[in-house]
């Protein structure tokens, strides 16, 4: 498989162990509560230069684009999870699977883990969906923002982190959505766009997506000093999420990522 989704998986693992740790509730009910915007249906981070009022997008048509960008994201994440005939199981832990899709199908993978604890239920969801949640299990992050606020369930993100060879740091944007599906289901997706941030020596091409109506939606970011100035790499990231339920006794994390040019390696 390629390194990109290699790390991804072991990420995830690590939110496994991290989870699976007795000390999850406390430490993100005092380290993660962070201010709400609005409503508890999306708990966001904001700048200390900005405020919900100044991120607020105000226009109509890149709401309207946005808003059936991610739904048509939630749309697809959850058949994918769902999917079973087009996924081959490609490794098998103790409460882990890893699944890869079938030739023939869009290149993707899909991961699904089981945490023992149900009462766990709302500190992953918080962790999974908060711009800087990444930071309790990912070394090379560095921080997460919102750069532009749709509605209290969509955002655009910007994320930082250092990289894992050499010195130097990237970043990428991502649409993102939680929706709650019924009080025991969530599901949190994201979506890069193509982002005009000003960024004069970037030359990379906005990588076209699964998803048709994501590959039109074009938006004008006024980014940071260090990003204009060229002094970060700007990365693209795929298609990804999570489904996340609680059961009686567990809850399950479903992670689907579309990759491309995904290579499995022969057992």
């Amino acid at each position: 498989m390629n390194i990109e989704y290699t790390k991804t998986i072991f990420l995830l693992l690590s939110l496994f162990v991290y989870a699976s740790n007795e000390t999850l509730g406390e430490e993100t009910a005092k380290d993660i509560a962070l201010g709400n915007i609005g409503s508890k249906n999306l708990t966001l981070t904001l700048d200390n230069d900005n405020s919900s009022d100044n991120l607020l997008c105000t226009n109509p048509e890149e709401i309207t684009k946005a808003t059936e960008v991610m739904d048509e994201a939630i749309t697809l994440l959850r058949n994918h999870a769902k999917n079973k005939d087009d996924y081959s199981l490609y490794h098998s832990e103790k409460n882990a699977n890893l699944y890869f899709t079938k030739p023939g199908n869009p290149e993707a993978g899909k991961l699904s883990i089981i945490i023992q604890d149900p009462n766990k239920y709302d500190d992953i969801v918080t962790l999974l969906s908060n711009p800087n949640g990444a930071k309790y299990f990912d070394e090379s992050f560095i921080s997460g923002k919102i750069s532009r606020l749709y509605n209290t369930n969509l955002a655009l993100l910007q994320q930082r982190h250092k990289s894992r060879i050499g010195s130097f740091k990237k970043y990428f944007y991502a649409l993102m959505k939680k929706v709650n599906v019924t009080p025991k289901e969530t599901i949190i997706a994201y979506v890069p766009t193509d982002i005009n941030d000003h960024n004069n020596s970037n030359n990379k091409s906005f990588n076209k997506t699964i998803l048709t109506k994501a590959n039109s939606l074009r938006i004008d970011i006024n980014s940071e000093e260090d990003i204009r100035k060229g002094k970060l790499k700007k990365m693209f990231v795929n298609v990804f999420g999570y489904i996340v339920k609680k059961e009686t006794d567990h809850i399950n994390i479903t992670y689907v990522k579309f990759v491309s040019n995904i290579k499995v390696l022969a057992k």
